[in-house]
């Protein structure tokens, strides 16, 4: 095949033409300047967006930590509360077993335990330590005697250690 080459005069096919137009300095310039305002528009509007979202996640997580708190304190006052009623249940507890077994007044506060039944046996304990004092009475077992006085020879010897008195 003969290599045909198309004359310099010959207008090119429509595809090449359109590639290939030529654009003024000034024509750049202003589709440039259009691209970047739109840009910019476009990038502002994110920006706010962005910032808004932002807002508003801080405020979300503001009032989740303020909800976290009141949570919190509403805890910590049912368990204050649930602390007062048991030692309250405890107490009282105490008081009707005291009275049931005739512990004295004043050592009803002294009974220790968790339940009725260790707050009972402390009651009998309590008891049995006041029973035995009552059986012994109160007294001094050597009340009203002098002890032995020291011998002449420990004296003696403090003298001499000590060299006094002669």
């Amino acid at each position: 095949m003969p290599d045909v080459t198309p004359a310099p005069d010959a207008p090119a096919a429509p595809e090449q033409a359109a590639a290939e137009k030529t654009y003024t300095q000034a024509e750049v310039n202003a589709a440039a300047a259009a691209a970047r305002k739109t840009d910019k528009a476009t990038l502002d509007a994110g920006n706010a967006a962005i910032a808004k979202l932002a807002d508003l996640e801080a405020k979300s997580l503001s009032e989740a930590e303020k909800s976290e708190k009141r949570i919190a304190e509403m805890e910590k006052r049912i368990a204050d509360g649930e602390a007062a009623r048991v030692a309250a249940e405890l107490a009282s507890m105490r008081s009707r077993i005291g009275a049931a077994k005739k512990v004295p007044a004043s050592l009803i506060d002294r009974l220790v335990g968790d339940d009725e039944a260790s707050i009972s046996a402390d009651a009998d304990a309590v008891l049995a330590a006041i029973g035995d004092t009552k059986k012994n009475g109160n007294r001094v077992p050597r009340e009203g005697t002098t002890p032995n006085a020291p011998k002449d020879d420990d004296r003696a010897f403090a003298r001499e250690l000590f060299g006094g008195g002669e």
